[in-house]
Parts: C-alpha cells; structure tokens; sequence
C-alpha cells in the first residue's frame, strides 16, 4: 500500500513532501555578470588590460578567466543555500553521470601534465572546468531566469556582430589581434568582443546554428530575421572559411529537415513559412549587393590564397613519422616536439584539436580523455534537449581544423550556454507536449527541441 500522497510532481516517497530550496536572488545577478564578462572580455582584451592570460609568465590567478570565477562563486552559493549541501553534491554527479567520468578523465590528464611532463596545468582549467561549472548551474535556474538570461546572450551577440562588421567595413580595432604575444598587423578580419577572429566565426556559427533550431523563441517575431541576418552577415567579417562553410551545410539540413516535417503533416507554424519567405530573399538580394560592391572580395580571397593553412593541416601528419610509436602513444617530450613544430613552420600550432592532443600527451591519454569529453557533450543534450546534437556536432566540426580545445578558450563554454539558455524547452512546454495527444509528423527527433512556437 502506498501512503504517499499525489503532488503535482508525482507521488511523494514515504508520504514525506520533497523540500525544495528556494534559489538565491543573488544566483541569477551572478550569472548575469558571469555570462556579460564571458563575451567582453576576452584573451586580447585581457591582455590589452596588462594580464598575462594566454602569454609566459604572470601568476597563477592570471591564467583564470574572470567569469570563471564568479561562475565558481555562484556554484558555492547554490550550494549553501541547500539546506543539506552534500546531498545536493550527490544529486549532481547522479544526474550529471557524464560529466562526473569527463571529471574522471581530466584529472587523468592533469596527472599526465603535472606530474609524467611537468608542464603548467592552467589551459585545462578555463577550457574544461568552466564548461562544467556552467551545466551544474544553468541547469539548476528557473526558466524566467533562463529566459532573461537568453535574452542578454542574444544582445551580446547581435553587439558582437554589430561590432564585428563596423571594425570590417571602417579599419578600427577594438582589439589588435595578438597569436602568441605576437601583433598581427594587417589583418582585414574584425576581433569584435569575442577577440580571435576564428574563434568569432566560430561562436557565432555556433549561435546561427542555435536560432536555426529555435533558440529564439521567446524574442519578439520582429527581431528575428534582423538578428540572424545581422550574425550571418558578420561571419563575412570573421574570415572564418571553415566555420561558414560548415555553418551552411548545416543551415540546408536543417531547414530541408523543417520543410520535408511541415509538409508531411509537422506541426510548424504559419507564420514560420512566412519567415522563411522574408529571409530567402532578403538573403538573396544582401548577397547579390555584397557581391556587386565588393563587400565578399577580401573573404573569397582567403579560399584562393590561404596564407599556406591548407597545407600546414599536410604538414602537421609529418611530426609522427618523427616520433617513435612509444611517444605515440604515451606522449612525447614537449621540447621536442616544440622543435619539431619550428622545423616545420608551425609557428601557431597546430590546426587540428584531435591531432595536437595526440602529439602532447599520447594516443593513450587522449582518447580515454576523449571519451570523458563525448560523456560530458551527452550530459549537456541530456540537460538541454535532442536538437543540443547540431551545435555541439557543428562544433567539433569546424573545431577539428583548428587549435580550439588544445589551447586555453573558452570555446566549449558557449556550446554550454547555448545549450542551455536558448534550446532548452521549459518545465511547462513539456507538461504540455506530454499532455498533447500524438500528432502525425515526420519530424526527426533531433530536431524537436521546441514545440512549434520555436521553430
């Protein structure tokens, strides 16, 4: 005989309600400046600011981006304010059972960097401890906070875009782009907020891909051609050849996927259709006119002459035929293989985050790393929804021809928020999906992270 009684949630186990913990005010103005710092202050402006965040030298709390910081804070403080925190440490790692192996796994390469190679371990603190930090929270706000918050990246972004192409079409430089410590001067593409200019293409192919499957869903119907014309426009600005042909590809699947639902019977809305009329040829005429007046010359010049990134992609398979299958696969000795990278003109490192892990610490490090970092991608669908699989596929796509993960970011970061803020379906649409009868559709899964107001 049960003797719980019925909530709204479901039965109460043992007849005892389950307490909720009211969520501290101050979480979400935390999160609020920790997302805000996340997009304006990058490696470049950091360094503009005289700290050595990405350079030699500098302490420790140098190497640390500030929005991990408050980030950190903020999970402190969510977790205090449980009434017993170790049980709340026990509900995360039972829900979040990836991310608690991709932790497992990180301290596995920390050993290796630490202790087998004796290397500075801060490059895997922002690249993979921040992201995590970011699912335990923003999977643990409410969704007005998670809809207020979305709103803020979607200015940031459209800031960023804005900001990218006035710097493209006027000279002016927020930042000067810096590799290494080193000014490149010369270079046409916009650094904007976000800094890098690949990583710029990158973040916003990723967001482009995000508002493709409905991550702007509760901005007004006005905005959103303007905002995603205003992003693809920019990815012009940001130079990056890979980020935008990959953003393509996906953007016709993506869509081929909507159309082929909605004529089979989905249940896309009207007024989707007649989004889609206004954007097709509206990006039609821009590219016809960008095209007219120059604005696409400096872009498609990169694909005719690429400044040899082609080939150092060749070249960087030609440092295994120099290292012994040993170092292979147990890593080899970052001195030599530092020479091995000047000798053959690698300057930048090198552009492939798979390959650069495999040659720094070992096939065997790597790929049982890798496999914690696949656990935590699948912890972030889980928490987000199915259609999470395209941004996060999209990046370790445009990823796997650049230095990305291998190098200090906070690239994994944004797939994080992205997630999390614009495609994750609220509390209420799901009750009501679950109490909606069946409808016919052919609509794939990975697709359906929203019901048909977000599409």
């Amino acid at each position: 005989m049960n003797t719980g009684t019925k909530t709204r949630g479901g039965p109460r186990r043992f007849g005892v309600a389950q307490k909720r913990t009211k969520r501290p005010r101050a979480l979400y103005y935390l999160l609020f400046v920790t997302l805000f710092l996340l997009v304006v202050l990058s490696n470049m402006v950091l360094t503009r600011f005289g700290i050595r965040y990405d350079l030699e030298g500098g302490t420790a709390l140098e190497k640390i981006h500030p929005a991990h910081f408050l980030a950190l804070g903020s999970l402190f403080l969510l977790w205090f304010s449980h009434l017993r925190p170790m049980d709340y440490v026990d509900t995360l790692f039972t829900r979040h059972k990836g991310t608690l192996v991709f932790l497992v796994t990180w301290v596995l390469l920390l050993f290796q960097i630490t202790v087998i190679q004796h290397k500075p371990f801060t490059p895997i603190i922002d690249t993979f401890i921040f992201p995590v930090i970011l699912l335990y929270l923003l999977d643990s706000i409410s969704d007005y906070q998670r809809t207020k918050l979305g709103r803020l990246m979607h200015f940031l972004m459209l800031a960023n875009a804005l900001l990218g192409l006035f710097e493209f079409l006027t000279g002016f430089r927020l930042t000067p782009i810096d590799a290494g410590g080193v000014i490149i001067e010369g270079d046409w593409r916009s650094s904007a907020l976000l800094g890098h200019p690949l990583t710029n293409a990158l973040i916003t192919g990723g967001y482009l891909v995000t508002l493709a499957l409905g991550g702007w869903r509760d901005l007004p119907w006005i905005m959103k051609p303007a905002l995603f014309g205003i992003n693809l426009l920019a990815m012009n600005a940001f130079g990056g050849r890979m980020a935008l042909v990959t953003l393509l590809a996906f953007l016709v699947i993506i869509f081929s996927f909507k159309m082929i639902a909605t004529l089979n019977g989905g249940t896309s809305a009207r007024r989707n259709w007649l989004l889609g009329v206004l954007l097709v040829p509206l990006a039609i005429g821009a590219l016809v006119v960008g095209f007219e007046i120059g604005l696409f010359d400096q872009f498609v010049g990169r694909f005719i002459d690429d400044k040899g990134s082609a080939s150092a992609r060749v070249i960087m398979f030609e440092i295994f035929r120099d290292l012994s299958i040993l170092d292979i696969m147990i890593g080899p000795d970052p001195e030599h293989v530092a020479s091995l990278l000047r000798s053959h003109g690698l300057n930048f490192g090198i552009e492939s985050f798979w390959v650069a892990f495999i040659l720094s610490y070992g096939f065997i490090v790597s790929m049982i790393f890798f496999v914690g970092l696949f656990a935590f991608l699948y912890d972030v669908v889980k928490a987000s929804s199915l259609a999470a699989i395209w941004p996060i596929l999209y990046f370790l796509t445009v990823s796997s021809t650049s230095v990305s993960l291998s190098a200090k970011g906070t690239d994994l970061a944004f797939v994080v928020v992205f997630s999390l803020l614009l495609l994750k379906m609220s509390k209420k649409r799901v009750v009501r999906q679950r109490d909606q009868p069946p409808v016919r559709s052919n609509q794939s899964p990975v697709l359906m992270g929203h019901n048909s107001r977000g599409a």
